[in-house]
């Protein structure tokens, strides 16, 4: 796993949450495929899901984690842009996030193997993002923090596929998304705020660096397109 994912609730009632993944290998019937490439996937419980009908209550949805490798059955699919004018480019923003193709599975279908793929610094980095996250969900309510999530830590976790949609439509989808503006912002305010403090340029300067290489460590900013 590279991207840490989190709980909420499913449409259908149950539980879902969205990982990110690089595969190792594909296996499709007899036929084992080494590949490395990246899966966004969608996981959901048993009741969650209207394709699984089978009878009987799932046990409750546990976090999966970075650096976790897993095994789980599940149909690909390619995704896809709206096609109106000046849309988001989410196919392009998920290839710049090394994604390139979708799925979804059933929380219990997946296995969880043994070992650890990933360094421990982006695992902690990850824990932060998350531990963030939460603690804007404690401030905010449900609805203001899953667009704070988003506009702020680049977490869209929680927001509706409603929210989504509007959004893309109106082409101010990149709102949601950090990028090179947001630390271009925080830059501006941290620097003006530390020489509001009568601090010299040589120490602002170095303090907006550090805070700002912080945050986009934290948030996982990648380069400006």
């Amino acid at each position: 796993m590279t991207e840490q994912g989190e709980i909420r609730p499913g449409s259908y009632g149950g539980s879902r949450q969205s990982i990110d993944i690089e595969r190792e290998e594909i296996r499709d019937g007899g036929i084992v495929q080494p590949i490395q490439a990246g899966l966004r996937l969608g996981v959901y419980s048993q009741e969650s899901d209207p394709e699984y009908e089978e009878s009987g209550a799932s046990p409750p949805m546990r976090v999966f984690r970075y650096g976790e490798r897993l095994r789980f059955p599940v149909k690909l699919r390619a995704p896809r842009n709206f096609r109106n004018p000046g849309a988001f480019d989410y196919q392009g923003y998920l290839a710049d996030n090394g994604i390139v193709v979708l799925g979804s599975t059933q929380a219990a279908k997946i296995e969880v193997l043994p070992g650890f793929a990933g360094t421990r610094v982006s695992a902690w980095r990850d824990r932060i993002h998350h531990n963030v996250v939460r603690k804007i969900h404690r401030l905010w309510t449900p609805d203001d923090a899953a667009l704070m999530d988003a506009a702020v830590m680049g977490e869209g976790a929680f927001l509706t596929p409603e929210t989504k949609t509007d959004f893309q439509r109106s082409g101010t989808y990149p709102i949601l998304v950090v990028s090179g503006m947001n630390v271009s912002i925080l830059a501006f305010v941290v620097f003006w705020v530390m020489r509001r403090c009568r601090l010299g340029d040589g120490v602002a300067s170095a303090l907006t660096l550090l805070l700002c290489a912080g945050y986009a460590f934290v948030t996982d900013v990648g380069p400006p397109c």
